[in-house]
């Protein structure tokens, strides 16, 4: 077990009721890339909003005038968030058609719809905008305009913004071009035409932009990948044309939120479902778009017009967005209202509520309750209608015991409430299984036998005398049949087998009796081991399989070699090669490898990793069975990881929290003592496994003077 720790460090615990806190970096920009549209006036929630300090703003001008509340918003927002960028649209109800000549169009478009109300701000207030969209979708002819022919749209599109860019950029705005539909293009090869225009923008600074809105209500990738995330699609197919020089062109999603026809009043969030659950889905869709190095961000449709678009309006969670938005300074709450259900063999476990900011879940499960729990998985995002996990290897027999914690910026959370779920349990012992026989083969011996419908697994019992005497030869079998390759030739053998669950072991089945008339070796891994113990990636790891000979003849006794193959991962080519034996029956011998296709070694590489051995991998020889020569062994290489290091304590009244770094995977046991010259430490709670790069324990029983404390990663 490699053992590191941080410095133990010392809290003076005449607490008064302060807070110490390590200090905290100041608030730049928001960590989340979400934000929103206003439009009409700028109101108390949009104001929350702002100060939340999200990477973008956008607000909606109106071809007639600029509206001061929206004015006052730009000033607000660069003032408590100077790095911030503000997008600007100007409305007007004006349409272009491929009947208008496009270079015409740009330049109408300029002089008649954007260019009166931004001469209509004083200049300090225009050198507060950086981005200008151009018409909104639908507005003119765009990639895939409908009923145009194949690349028509496009082209007029392209020469319609490779006339309005340059516009833009000499009044000193850097373009947002596109403003292209959900789900548009239809056909990818639209995009093409419209290159030019994308490079031209991308030369001036500026970012072309997709309305990102959710049809379905769905966190469901294989469908979103058509709707809120269909712009990745866009990348893929710039990949694909070759156009490397667009893999980076900056993307912003001006419009995004849930909409299912365009209706105001029925189409949004509000009507389709409770605030929760758009906050759910909006912590989902903010965790895939920071997968998105090339996304600036997303400005959610709408604020500012409760009556005109009642279903989409933000005000109702526009509190929330402020919190969420601001970068968090402590751990967030654990889950609440966990549940586990049996689903067949598998265990779903959901929960429901919103979070305070930008978060992912953890699931850990434990045979025992109170721990300590191993980590299922992490980075789990939110779901809709509620957020779900599925346990597909839970263990059948026993109960499962299961705790959710939350994973932010700065810390992974406590436990949630443990919840369990037993598996395969039954009330009252098996029955005992019917119709057992006994049957003499090549090199074994076969039992088989109908199961009770209550029984986990079997026990194989084995006497020389008939009725009496049994000893067990084998344990926890999960199925009939079984094979006894281990016996004298010629001596009769009486079995018996009992089934056994949860409530313990049932009574004994008829007897079966056989008398061998060959015998064979059996062959069969035990254990896997590697050289070094310790793996670190890079290492040359060496691998070492125990073989053991449960049969009953020699093996392979006849000069053959007894070969075994490995594979991590399911990439074999290395093997251990060159032992002849002969083992004897019930002995067994480690083989190394020592041969392969290349090195006899793997390149130990980080993550979870499975390296399966196989005895007698080319059937040099005979067994008594040729079914158990395999044995698979997962564990886990860490990348090196420095000591745990404390960032955070802070101190109130009789409670001491504190923080420190961790690594996903990796476990940690808190301990404290009273006096500095103490030779043992007490252990603070029950050991963890982190989900995150942080973690944090609180001692709520911390005495009216100091207390010692250190964290070691056990693992």
């Amino acid at each position: 077990m490699r053992v590191s720790w941080c410095e133990r460090f010392v809290v003076a615990a005449m607490l008064s009721g302060a807070c110490g806190v390590l200090p905290a970096p100041a608030q730049t920009l928001s960590n989340s890339k979400l934000s929103a549209h206003l439009i009409n006036g700028y109101t108390v929630g949009s104001s929350n909003i702002v100060s939340g300090k999200p990477r973008l703003l956008k607000v909606l001008a109106l071809d007639s005038s600029f509206p001061s509340g929206l004015v006052q918003a730009m000033r607000d927002y660069k003032a408590k968030a100077p790095g911030g960028k503000v997008v600007v649209r100007v409305y007007s109800p004006k349409n272009y058609s491929l009947a208008n000549d496009p270079t015409a169009s740009a330049l109408d478009f300029w002089n008649t719809i954007l260019q009166p109300p931004l001469n209509g701000i004083a200049a300090s207030d225009r050198a507060l905008i950086d981005y200008l969209e151009g018409p909104n979708e639908g507005q003119t002819p765009a990639l895939g305009y409908p009923s145009s022919p194949p690349g028509q749209a496009s082209q007029w599109f392209n020469q319609f913004w490779t006339n309005l860019t340059p516009l833009m950029v000499s009044a000193g705005f850097k373009p947002c071009i596109g403003s292209i539909a959900v789900g548009n293009p239809g056909s990818f090869s639209d995009l093409d035409p419209f290159v030019p225009a994308l490079r031209q923008a991308k030369a001036a600074g500026g970012a072309w932009s997709y309305h990102a809105y959710t049809i379905q209500y769905s966190t469901d990738t294989g469908v979103e990948i058509w709707y809120s995330l269909r712009y990745r699609q866009f990348y893929s197919y710039f990949a694909q044309q070759g156009y490397s020089d667009l893999l980076n062109m900056p993307l912003i999603l001006t419009e995004g939120g849930v909409d299912e026809t365009g209706t105001p009043s029925t189409s949004g969030w509000q009507y389709r479902g409770t605030a929760a659950q758009y906050e759910r889905w909006l912590n989902w869709f903010d965790c895939q778009m920071s997968q998105d190095s090339y996304l600036l961000g997303c400005t959610l449709f709408e604020n500012g017009d409760p009556t005109g678009w009642s279903s989409f309006d933000l005000e109702p969670i526009a509190g929330w967005m402020k919190t969420y938005l601001t970068n968090p300074t402590t751990w967030p709450p654990p889950p609440t209202g966990v549940t586990a259900t049996l689903n067949g063999a598998s265990v779903v476990l959901a929960w429901t509520n919103a979070p305070l900011n930008p978060v992912t879940y953890a699931v850990k499960r434990s045979l025992a309750s109170g721990g300590p729990y191993a980590l299922l998985a992490g980075g789990i995002t939110e779901g809709m209608p509620v957020t779900t996990f599925t346990d597909t290897s839970a263990v059948s027999g026993t109960t499962n015991y299961y705790v959710v914690t939350a994973v932010n910026a700065v810390a992974e959370s406590d436990n949630s409430a443990e919840v369990a779920v037993g598996l395969g349990l039954w009330p009252t012992l098996p029955t005992a299984p019917s119709g057992l026989t006994a049957a003499p083969g090549y090199g074994n011996i076969t039992l088989n036998w109908s199961s009770p419908a209550n029984a986990t697994t079997f026990k194989i019992k084995r006497s020389t005398t008939s009725g009496n005497g049994y000893t067990v030869i084998a344990s926890n079998v999960l199925s009939a049949p079984f094979l006894d390759t281990s016996y004298t030739v010629g001596t009769p053998y009486y079995y018996v087998v009992s089934a056994v669950n949860n409530m313990g072991e049932g009574p004994i089945s008829n007897q079966a009796a056989a008398t061998p008339t060959n015998a064979l070796p059996d062959v069969v891994v035990t254990a896997i081991t590697w050289t070094p113990t310790n793996i670190i990636p890079g290492n040359n790891v060496y691998f070492t399989a125990t073989v053991k000979n449960q049969g009953s003849a020699p093996a392979p006794g006849n000069g053959t070699s007894i070969g075994i193959g490995f594979d991590v991962d399911g990439t074999g080519g290395i093997w251990s090669g060159g032992y002849t034996g002969p083992l004897q029956p019930g002995a067994s011998v480690n083989l190394t490898a020592n041969g392969g296709v290349g090195p006899a070694y793997w390149v130990a590489t980080a993550g979870s990793h499975t390296v399966t051995a196989n005895a007698d991998d080319i059937n040099r020889f005979p067994e008594g069975n040729e079914d158990n020569n395999v044995l698979s062994v997962p564990f886990t290489i860490f990348p090196v990881v420095p000591p745990p290091k404390l960032t955070s304590v802070k101190m109130i009244d009789s409670a001491v929290s504190f923080i420190w770094s961790t690594y996903p995977g990796k476990t940690y046991r808190v301990l404290y003592k009273d006096a500095l010259n103490a030779t043992s430490w007490t252990a603070l709670g029950s050991d963890s496994v982190a989900a995150g790069y942080a973690r944090f324990r609180t001692d709520t029983n911390a005495p009216s003077h100091q207390r010692f404390y250190r964290v070691l990663q056990v693992n």
